[in-house]
């Protein structure tokens, strides 16, 4: 397993048996389809937990108990909207480095029971325009 995280999920190993992140903008995973969809799943129920926790919340309840849920949307051109996303990208993995700072990444610092997996989710898209 180890192996497989090293080779394809962005991580190293230091100090003969520490691994550390190495952070990416892209998610690059073996291509195969239970791989996929497992990945796919995980950042679904992540937006969908999200959703309905915001959802759940009465409409009358005090502003700001809701987890941030925002999306942002225009129109380009397939040539310009390739280079926003490039232009986009240092931007992002900037704001990712410091949303990460604030996050413990050892689960062994304090009783796993008193903690739950938090993170947020950011990525850039282009509607294919087929739901398929």
């Amino acid at each position: 397993m180890l192996a497989y995280i090293c080779s394809h999920g962005e991580a190293t190993l230091y100090k003969g048996d520490r691994v550390a992140l190495l952070g990416s903008a892209a998610i690059l995973t073996q291509r195969t389809p239970e791989v996929t969809l497992a990945w796919m799943l995980t950042q679904f129920r992540h937006v969908a937990d999200t959703a309905l926790y915001n959802a759940a919340i009465p409409a009358h309840r005090i502003k700001g108990v809701g987890l941030f849920q925002r999306q942002v949307a225009g129109w380009l051109s397939e040539k310009d909207f390739r280079q926003y996303a490039k232009d986009v990208s240092p931007q992002l993995q900037e704001l990712c480095a410091q949303l990460e700072a604030g996050l413990s990444i050892d689960r062994r610092a304090k009783p796993r029971a008193n903690r739950t997996e938090c993170g947020v989710g950011i990525f850039v898209y282009q509607d294919s325009g087929s739901i398929g």
